[in-house]
């Protein structure tokens, strides 16, 4: 089964969300990584892609080039990035993330 970055995504900043309430879901891979799309600071920009960097075994520090200009550019960079696909482990981003909490 292939699970859609965008959901992988939103399931994994909400559950990082400092208040997951508050969370905006993406809709869009051109949506930007901030505070006025996605209600994200950056605190919760740190701690989502810290998940992100486990689920896709990215070698790559948080540090260093990880994109925030929209969601299409993360998933670009994971995609080229990633040692680890979450499709081949995971049938659903529940298990996911309940995996990665």
């Amino acid at each position: 089964m292939s699970l859609e970055f965008i959901d992988i995504f939103n399931a994994v900043a909400k559950h990082s969300a400092g208040v997951p309430s508050d969370y905006i879901p993406a809709k869009s891979l051109d949506d930007p990584i901030n505070v006025d799309t996605l209600n994200l600071d950056s605190l919760d920009v740190t701690l989502t892609y810290a998940m992100l960097n486990d689920i896709y075994a990215i070698d790559v520090a948080l540090e260093d080039q990880w994109p925030v200009e929209s969601v299409g550019a993360l998933k670009a960079f994971i995609d080229a990035n990633k040692k680890n696909d979450p499709s081949d482990q995971f049938e659903t981003v529940r298990d996911l993330v309940r995996e990665y909490k």
